[in-house]
């Protein structure tokens, strides 16, 4: 584990909305290649570090298994329970073999430590893990309410019907966490838990027990370089986190008044369940 001369491959595992943008992005800055920083949105200004190449896989699985990625609602099937399990994911395993090893061979030729960060990376692990080196997991943890209430304020797919609902996704969402515990138990490889509460509130504690797990030295630059993207970050967050609030209240609006037209007789019927479940997502 403190071996600075073994090639190490990193591996950011969490759910979409959890943090793993911010992980990897710490990463990259303190020396670990992560890829995928241009991929830039409203949600993650600095971009996502995310190697869209390897989240492909999840989609070409999906296909593959008699499921529309489009057709089921794109992203939104990872929230619902038509998500495969893993056992139907590990029936592909071979499907891919060719694809995957000239990836991992490309994206880690001539890398010391690299890395890579995708929030469904966890359905397809077993794909790559017979062709990776030395690795390590980073698991991103954060509390399944704030990860529905995230996802739902940057979104536009993702949409929270009612209380029932909450509980359903909530009960998905920590379903997935139990799918990285179990590859952490199958694998037995170093890992290390990163608290997306702790990341925003010390990030700079948080980057010294990262560069102390897999051992990379920590400069006065690359300080400076994490701090400048957390802060931008929480800045720009508070931004886009009112923008999102306006955009879900448009699209609510518009569905309550689609209602209202309708079955223009039980308006009152519909205001009064607007109000009450509006009081209770407050509670």
């Amino acid at each position: 584990m403190k071996d600075k001369n073994k090639k190490k491959t990193i591996i950011v595992l969490g759910v979409p909305r959890s943090g793993t943008s911010l992980t990897a992005g710490i990463l990259d800055y303190i020396g670990v290649d992560m890829g995928g920083r241009k991929l830039r949105e409203s949600h993650v200004p600095k971009g996502s570090f995310e190697d869209a190449k390897f989240g492909e896989f999840f989609k070409l699985s999906l296909n593959e298994l008699g499921i529309d990625y489009k057709a089921s609602g794109g992203e939104d099937i990872f929230w619902s329970k038509k998500c495969p399990n893993s056992k139907q994911f590990l029936s592909l395993k071979n499907k891919f073999k060719k694809k995957i090893k000239k990836l991992i061979k490309k994206r880690s030729k001539n890398k010391k430590i690299w890395g890579f960060k995708n929030p469904v990376t966890h359905t397809i692990i077993d794909f790559f893990m017979p062709y990776l080196e030395n690795v390590y997991f980073v698991v991103v943890l954060r509390d399944p309410k704030e990860i529905l209430r995230s996802a739902e304020q940057v979104f536009p797919y993702f949409k929270i019907e009612n209380d029932i609902d909450v509980l359903k996704k909530v009960n998905v969402v920590r379903l997935h966490y139990l799918r990285i515990f179990e590859i952490l138990k199958k694998y037995k490889r170093p890992f290390i838990f990163v608290n997306f509460k702790g990341l925003i509130a010390n990030p700079f504690k948080q980057t010294v027990r990262l560069a102390d797990f897999i051992n990379l030295d920590l400069t006065p630059k690359k300080i400076r370089k994490v701090k400048r993207f957390v802060i931008s970050n929480k800045k720009k967050r508070g931004f886009h986190k009112l923008l999102g609030k306006f955009l879900v209240f448009i699209d609510r609006g518009k569905r309550f008044l689609k209602k209202c037209k309708k079955n223009p007789k039980k308006i009152p019927e519909y205001i009064c369940h607007t109000f009450k479940k509006n009081i209770l997502r407050q509670i």
